[in-house]
């Protein structure tokens, strides 16, 4: 249950090397829907941040509490680069599992709309290798610096996140702000050298209220992408008429 930071992706590889099996959560659970979670799905071990942990005091379980941040009584301080202390890493020898490409690897909770939400199995196989066409779609090459922008603990998240830049021998960049900003956005992308993008028809909305003219010589942008929910025409034309670059609505695209 972690924000897009370093240490979602760290443990992300760190359990598939081991076996385990993730339940990606959002930042905005309430102590009610992690309940349901760590009844539902077993929970042996959660990792949070330390704004997070709050929403745990009521969620009851026997399970291990890692906090990303630190100095949260009653959890395990995650382990901070360069480190040397008791809550640092662990003096263990861990090693790599043998996995099958019909393993778990993630369990995803549905958004539960419309009734109670349904616990959804992946494997080694159906993420990892399944969203190549993720990445085709995309048009993700190696060497490329690949900004999504999704909230972890949704699928696509993992899709466009983690596992279509990492086939493509990509850069993932993370852009992590408390609360969107779209100049601050453009210009972390100009400075990274972004060169493919994915997002919600909500920020590109955002996107088009500034001067995108502005930033077509700034931007290394080749590759636009919307999905979630249906991109309007006017909006697509927008960002067309300012970065030069037509954004593909993969919307209506069925699995």
């Amino acid at each position: 249950m972690l924000g897009s930071q370093v240490e979602l992706w760290e443990t992300m590889l760190a359990c598939m090397k081991l076996g385990a099996v993730v339940i990606p959560a959002t930042t905005l659970l309430t102590a009610t829907d992690i309940t349901d979670r760590v009844e539902r799905g077993h929970v042996s071990h959660v990792i949070t941040g330390a704004g997070s942990t709050g929403a745990f005091e009521d969620v009851p379980g026997d399970y291990t509490r890692v906090v990303v941040g630190g100095g949260v009584p009653g959890w395990t301080d995650y382990p901070a680069p360069g480190r040397d202390d008791a809550d640092g890493p662990l003096d263990v020898a861990l090693e790599q599992a043998v996995t099958r490409g019909d393993d778990t690897l993630l369990l995803y909770f549905t958004s539960g709309t419309t009734a109670k939400p349904k616990l959804v199995e992946h494997t080694h196989l159906s993420y990892p290798v399944g969203h190549l066409s993720t990445m085709y779609w995309i048009g993700l090459r190696p060497g490329d610096v690949h900004l999504n922008i999704s909230s972890p603990g949704w699928a696509k998240h993992a899709w466009s996140s983690f596992f279509a830049p990492w086939n493509a021998e990509a850069t993932i960049l993370v852009v992590n702000q408390g609360r969107f900003d779209a100049r601050r956005l453009l210009e972390t992308m100009a400075a990274a050298g972004a060169t493919t993008f994915c997002a919600p028809p909500t920020v590109y909305r955002m996107l088009i209220q500034q001067d995108l003219a502005a930033w077509r010589d700034r931007l290394s942008l080749r590759e636009m992408v919307g999905a979630g929910e249906p991109l309007n025409p006017e909006v697509i034309a927008q960002v067309r008429d300012g970065l030069g670059l037509t954004v593909r609505d993969g919307s209506a695209v069925v699995p």
